[in-house]
């Protein structure tokens, strides 16, 4: 266990990686690069999917999350998966990605498990992707509430400048049934489509 949790974080503090063109990471964030690299592929994977209930949500520095992002301008294909996470503090008050424009995603896969809508939108910011085409959107959450499951899809579509290119969505929706609930089928979806831009 130590060795694996304190080398990726010594290693990524020095870390020179010109020709890298794909990174997958899971439950650290890297340090930004300082210097130019060709990184076009990020998988980012945090928090513990083995925690149960909406109250049980770790703690995770969306600022640091959005500085490694930044310096990653040539991605195409982004994902990330988040699970039962909240940011410390003034949620999302200061988004370093509040008017930041990746310019070259083609490709996001977004998973959101038990993570609040205030959360959502401070990992997303007021972020722009120019030219991506294909969006992937994954909602879990532990009821059946229409209302909830509507502020979440608003906080990632809240920006109708986010997507303008947008071609293709995938929407899948997981719940965990709890007592309040009744019959095994979820309420109808609403979706906002008028966020998305013309």
């Amino acid at each position: 266990d130590g060795w694996v949790t304190i080398i990726p974080k010594r290693f990524c503090q020095v870390w020179n990686c010109p020709k890298l063109n794909t990174l997958a990471a899971n439950q650290f964030i890297p340090q930004p690069f300082s210097e130019p690299t060709m990184l076009s592929t990020l998988d980012l994977t945090f928090g513990d999917h083995s925690l149960k209930g909406i109250n049980n949500r770790e703690m995770f520095d969306v600022m640091r999350l959005h500085q490694f992002l930044m310096s990653c301008p040539l991605l195409e294909n982004l994902r990330l998966s988040m699970s039962r996470l909240n940011e410390p503090g003034s949620i999302g008050s200061d988004s370093l990605l509040r008017s930041y424009s990746f310019s070259r995603v083609e490709s996001i896969t977004l998973r959101f498990q038990s993570c609040s809508a205030s959360f959502i939108r401070a990992v997303l910011g007021e972020s722009t992707f120019m030219v991506d085409k294909q969006l992937i959107l994954s909602f879990g959450f532990s009821t059946t509430y229409r209302y909830e499951l509507h502020q979440l899809i608003e906080a990632t579509l809240n920006n109708s400048s986010r997507f303008p290119s947008l071609v293709e969505m995938e929407l899948d929706i997981q719940h965990e049934f709890t007592s309040r609930t009744s019959g095994n089928n979820l309420n109808p979806v609403d979706l906002p489509f008028s966020l998305l831009g013309d």
